[in-house]
């Protein structure tokens, strides 16, 4: 009798757990050392951090496999985030659960269907989160939000082009170019001027 009742609880609380999410996660990034760098001849490298690592990312695989992440607020989306692989600053990789955030109506998502957000929080480290969002024009763009307060963001090494990556530390961010009133890299203008006026012994990067 007492053996019937242990089993009914582990029944009752195996079915109230979330489901397991997705299992695959996305493998799409691969590193390459900053010197292997190579874009295409019109791509602009608007600045350069000084510390990061960098990636090749399969785009179109990435961005397909984003399109299957469950919606927000819905059963599915709590049951059965989507796993996926990113990169950190210092190039490890960490998996989140991701889930498809839209941030416009309705009729503009499904106008621009190559245009999506995402937000997610770190299998092993929940409260570490992130946003992504991607686009044809302006690639994968993620930040991650450490527990530390710390924040890491992954762009495009050169904007025209979505297949060289760059992970780095907001710290990072050319001390030169940074207003210290302004705390993100979508805060940082940044001229061709400047970036003449900036220039460092950093790795050469190959136009192709």
């Amino acid at each position: 009798m007492r053996f019937t009742f242990l089993l009914a609880i582990v029944a009752v609380i195996g079915f109230s757990r979330p489901a397991a999410a997705q299992s695959n996660t996305g493998r799409f990034w691969q590193e390459i050392s900053n010197d292997a760098i190579s874009i295409p001849e019109n791509a602009v490298r608007e600045f350069e951090p000084d510390a990061y690592t960098s990636f090749e990312l399969d785009y179109e695989g990435m961005r397909v496999y984003l399109t299957t992440a469950p919606r927000e607020w819905t059963e599915e989306g709590y049951k059965k985030p989507l796993h996926l692989e990113v990169p950190q600053a210092d190039g490890t990789m960490e998996t989140f659960a991701v889930v498809e955030t839209p941030l416009v109506s309705e009729h503009l998502r499904q106008k621009y269907p190559l245009i999506r957000s995402y937000t997610g929080y770190a299998i092993r480290e929940t409260s570490k989160k992130i946003t992504i969002t991607v686009s044809p024009d302006w690639g994968f763009k993620a930040a991650i939000r450490r527990t530390d307060h710390g924040v890491e963001y992954i762009e495009p090494v050169a904007r025209g082009q979505n297949k060289v990556y760059m992970v780095y530390d907001r710290v990072a961010y050319p001390a030169k170019l940074r207003h210290p009133e302004l705390r993100t890299t979508t805060d940082f203008p940044v001229t061709i001027g400047q970036l003449k006026e900036t220039k460092t012994d950093r790795a050469t990067v190959k136009h192709i």
